[in-house]
C-alpha cells in the first residue's frame, strides 16, 4: 500500500498529502536519481567518488554492499542532506504517455512522466550540479567552453527537444572521463574527456550520444522503470521471504541492465545519425570508442555492466557506418570534410590556461 502511495506520489506530487519526512526523502530520490545515470563515460577510467555519495550508490552501498562501486556510472553530484517541499504538478492522465513509441528507432518503451515534470527535475539537477562543481567551471568565454559549444550548435538543429534552453558548461577536471546533458538543455563536459575525443568530430560523437538520451526521453523512461522495480523489490521480498539484498540483485539483472543497454544502443544510433546530418565525420564514432577501448581498465564485465562494452559498442556503431555515411553524402558534408583546426588550438589553449 506504502509503496503505491509513493510512486502516485512521484508522478503525481499534491502539497499537503506528505506527514512523513521518510516519505519525502524516498520520493525526493525516485524523482533525482535517474539524473546520475547521465555521465556513463565516467567509467572509462574507472574513477567514481569515494566521499560523495549519489543517490543510488548511497542506497545500494547499504543493501548491497558487495557491489563493485563502478557498476554504478554515474556524474560526481552529492545527495541532497534534506528534502526540499515537491511542488505541486498538474494531473495528466497515464495512457497519454505512458507507452509511447520513440519516432526515430520505433522502439515502444513505459514512461510515465511528463515533459513538464521532466524539465522541472532536469533544472532541479542543474542547480545540484553548478553547487557542487563551483569554483571547477571555465567562464563562457573561454576558448574550450566556446569549442564546444561550436560542436552543439551544430548539432541541436538536427533535432528538436521541447522545452530546451541550451547551455554549455565545461569542467575544469583532467581527472575525469564524462560529459552528460541534463534534461532542459544543459550540457556539462569534462575536461578529463577531450584528450579522447581528439577533435571536434569525437566530441560531437560524445556530445550526439548525451544529446540523444535526452531526444529519447531515457531520464524519464529510466525514471518510470524504477518506479516498477523499487515496487517489485518490496514484491519479492515480501511474496517470496527473501532479502532485500537478493531480490534486488535479481532485478537488477532481469529488468535494470537490459533496459540500460537498449538505452545507450538507442543514443548510439540516434547519435550517430545526427552527427552525421551535422557533417561530423562518423568514422570518428568507430575511433572514439577504440580509444574507449584501450583506456578501459577495472571495468564490469559486460554481463554485469549497465552499458556495452566499448568493443561491442564499436562493433555495433561499425554495422551502422554505411547508413551515417549515407546522411553524411545526402547533406552535402563532403565538401566540409577538411580538418578544422578549432579543437586543437582551444585545447592547447586550456594547456597553457592551467600552467
Amino acid at each position: 500500500m506504502r509503496i503505491s502511495f509513493l510512486i502516485a506520489e512521484a508522478l503525481h506530487p499534491a502539497q499537503g498529502r506528505l506527514t512523513s519526512s521518510s516519505n519525502v526523502a524516498l520520493i525526493q530520490y525516485l524523482r533525482a536519481s535517474i539524473f546520475y545515470s547521465l555521465g556513463y563515460l565516467s567509467a572509462v577510467s574507472g574513477r567514481t567518488s569515494t566521499t560523495t555519495p549519489t543517490p543510488i550508490t548511497a542506497v545500494v552501498s547499504q543493501t548491497f554492499p558487495d557491489q563493485p562501486a563502478h557498476l554504478l556510472l554515474k556524474p560526481p553530484i552529492p545527495l541532497p542532506t534534506k528534502a526540499e517541499p515537491i511542488q505541486s504538478i498538474p494531473r495528466q492522465h497515464p495512457s497519454t504517455y505512458c507507452l509511447p513509441i520513440m519516432e526515430m528507432t520505433g522502439r515502444r518503451r513505459f514512461n510515465c512522466v511528463s515533459r513538464h515534470q521532466e524539465l522541472n527535475m532536469g533544472e532541479e539537477s542543474y542547480r545540484e550540479v553548478l553547487s557542487s562543481e563551483r569554483g571547477k567551471i571555465l567562464p563562457q568565454n573561454h576558448p574550450l567552453t566556446l569549442m564546444v559549444d561550436g560542436v552543439l550548435q551544430r548539432l541541436i538543429p538536427q533535432v528538436a527537444i521541447e522545452g530546451a534552453d541550451w547551455k554549455v558548461h565545461v569542467i575544469k577536471d583532467d581527472g575525469m572521463v564524462n560529459a552528460f546533458v541534463l534534461p532542459g538543455g544543459k550540457v556539462f563536459v569534462y575536461t578529463g574527456i577531450l584528450p579522447i575525443c581528439k577533435d571536434e568530430d569525437g566530441l560531437a560523437a560524445v556530445l550526439g550520444h548525451e544529446i540523444a538520451h535526452v531526444v529519447a526521453h531515457h531520464p524519464a523512461e529510466r525514471m518510470s522503470n524504477s518506479f516498477i522495480t523499487l515496487g517489485a523489490v518490496f514484491a519479492i521480498s515480501f511474496l517470496f521471504d527473501v532479502s532485500g539484498q537478493f531480490s534486488s540483485f535479481l532485478l537488477n539483472l532481469m529488468y535494470s541492465l537490459p533496459n540500460s543497454r537498449t538505452q545507450e544502443a538507442e543514443a548510439d544510433n540516434i547519435g550517430l545519425m545526427m552527427m552525421s546530418k551535422a557533417c561530423f565525420n562518423p568514422e570518428a564514432a568507430v575511433k572514439l570508442w577504440a580509444r574507449m577501448h584501450e583506456q578501459e581498465k577495472q571495468a564490469p564485465p559486460q554481463f554485469m555492466s549497465t552499458h556495452p562494452s566499448s568493443y561491442n559498442r564499436m562493433e555495433t556503431i561499425q554495422g551502422w557506418l554505411d547508413k551515417a555515411e549515407g546522411i553524411y553524402e545526402e547533406n552535402g558534408c563532403s565538401s566540409v570534410k577538411e580538418y578544422m583546426p578549432g579543437f586543437r588550438t582551444a585545447y592547447n589553449s586550456h594547456v597553457s590556461y592551467l600552467r
